[in-house]
């Protein structure tokens, strides 16, 4: 993919590859589920609305030059990255808040699950939420946790 596919509508839009993929373009989970197979690499945008999914199924990689971006609208309305295999890690996280969601101290999102994981991402922006308060990232067995922490 080098240019833009969004899953805008309700439904799933999946990526099949024997050879393999690569995005050095713009993928987008905006209303439906993107959901890869077959191994390929991001070096371009990935990009996950809050409620909406990215399923990997025969692992995921984030190339150096790509971003994955996660945005979280709420409690239980956050973007989710559900990886099958190995998620193996570089570039950029970025993370977003919408629908002027606050979230309070204490709250937590698993906004990436993985049977095993390899590296990690090189950058993460949107850790700072303002009012003193800011995500703590880490990665537990098989996920990657964000933690509403006081800064």
């Amino acid at each position: 993919n080098e240019g833009t596919i969004d899953a805008d509508g309700s439904g799933t839009i999946t990526f099949s590859s024997t050879s393999g993929w690569t995005n050095s373009g713009t993928m987008r989970a905006s209303l439906g589920t993107l959901a890869l197979t077959g191994s390929g690499t991001n070096n371009g945008a990935i990009e996950v609305a809050a409620g909406r999914d990215l399923t990997a199924q025969n692992g995921y990689t984030q190339g150096g030059a790509g971003t994955l971006s996660i945005d979280i609208g709420g409690l239980a309305d956050f973007a989710e990255v559900k990886v099958t295999g190995t998620a193996t890690l570089a570039g950029t996280l970025d993370i977003n808040l919408t629908n002027g969601f606050d979230p309070a101290i204490g709250a937590t999102f698993t906004v990436m699950t993985f049977t095993s994981r390899m590296g990690d991402f090189s950058s993460v922006t949107g850790l700072a939420i303002g009012g003193g308060k800011k995500f703590s990232r880490t990665f537990i067995a098989n996920a990657m946790v964000l933690e509403v922490v006081s800064e």
